[in-house]
């Protein structure tokens, strides 16, 4: 058994070591760990210390309540540490695939809304801030960030700089689609409703597809208890039969040259 005080002693010399390693990648960490946090619908300023401060209570109390019980030697207990350093890291990549999921189920939707009230005359503007106040449910994070478009459009930031931003903060390529095609759109002057309706059309045919390849997986998923309750019979009423007429007929053949 690792006493605590060495073990303790270890932990806290591979935690330093790490931040230590993680500070020297820069301004390239920082920024993926800004991305990652923006993603997951998270201030990354606001967020920073309680994540780094989690980072270095798991890697310090985890590996010692696993040596608690079970004995651990010096690799155990670095693995053991590196892994639940980084757990915060898996947590922020859980946040931030639920919320594109949430994201790419409302998008459909939320571009026919669009398209609604722009062919009811409403500016472009306009219609994001309505569809995303009243088309969506309050903390939907699509609401979200279609709140902060409207706002930096408001502030006086470029329209097409402003959807480009939703799709830079979010990287769902869907939105980069249709942020590419609102500004491509704006500048040969076609119809904004008829670039969202094709949008709209193309995400509603995506979210079927994506329920095709659930219901796949699933019945994939289900096939396997099947198979594992379904075998047993199979083999006693219709392999094991034939294994045993086979069995008889080579005892006969046997018998027979003998």
């Amino acid at each position: 058994m690792v006493s605590i005080d060495i073990a303790l002693g270890v932990l806290i010399v591979i935690t330093i070591g790490l931040l230590l390693l993680l500070r020297r990648g820069g301004e390239e960490k920082r920024s993926w760990f800004a991305s990652l946090a923006r993603q997951a619908g998270y201030d990354p300023q606001r967020l920073r210390p309680r994540y780094w401060t989690a980072k270095v209570i798991l890697a310090v109390l985890v590996p010692l309540l696993i040596a608690e019980v079970l004995p651990l030697g010096w690799l155990s207990i670095a693995v053991v540490a590196l892994a639940a350093f980084l757990l915060p890291d898996l947590w922020l990549i859980n946040r931030r695939n639920h919320r594109r999921h949430r994201i790419l189920q409302a998008l459909s939707f939320f571009l026919d809304l669009l398209v609604s009230l722009l062919r009811s005359g409403l500016d472009i503007e306009e219609a994001f801030r309505r569809a995303g106040a009243r088309g969506l449910p309050a903390g939907h994070p699509l609401a979200d960030e279609v709140r902060l478009v409207t706002d930096e459009i408001a502030a006086g930031k470029e329209r097409s700089a402003a959807f480009a931003g939703l799709a830079s903060r979010t990287k769902i390529p869907d939105l980069h689609a249709m942020a590419a095609a609102l500004e491509l759109g704006s500048r040969l002057g076609f119809p904004l409703s008829e670039i969202l309706s094709t949008q709209a059309e193309i995400q509603r045919e995506k979210r079927v597809e994506r329920g095709r390849r659930r219901i796949d997986r699933a019945m994939i998923v289900a096939l396997f208890p099947v198979l594992l309750c379904g075998f047993p019979i199979f083999f006693m009423v219709v392999v094991l039969p034939v294994i045993l007429e086979l069995l008889k007929t080579v005892d006969l053949v046997k018998f027979l040259f003998h």
